[in-house]
């Protein structure tokens, strides 16, 4: 489910645990979908974008970047769509 639209900083917490944003952005590009989510990690804090390239609807390609908090907020396209706990 889509979160409204509103600013969340990372002081918001879930059963006891603090929660981090994450953001999507989804374009076509030559005939490919590429969806892209995006999770900020504690440890070290950063944001990993996880890229799915899918072309008539089978996965072709799947990998992870790691970006500084810096550079993905210069990053176009990403949506906040929801928020989620750390895994430990």
């Amino acid at each position: 489910e889509e979160v409204p639209s509103q600013s969340f900083d990372n002081k918001d917490y879930f059963c006891g645990k603090e929660t981090f944003p994450v953001y999507e952005s989804v374009f076509t590009e030559e005939g490919e979908t590429i969806r892209k989510i995006a999770v900020e990690t504690e440890k070290p804090p950063q944001i990993e974008i996880h890229v799915w390239t899918i072309r008539k609807g089978i996965l072709r390609h799947f990998y992870v970047e790691k970006v500084s908090k810096r550079e993905f907020e210069e990053l176009p396209y990403f949506k906040q769509i929801t928020r989620t706990t750390t895994s430990k």
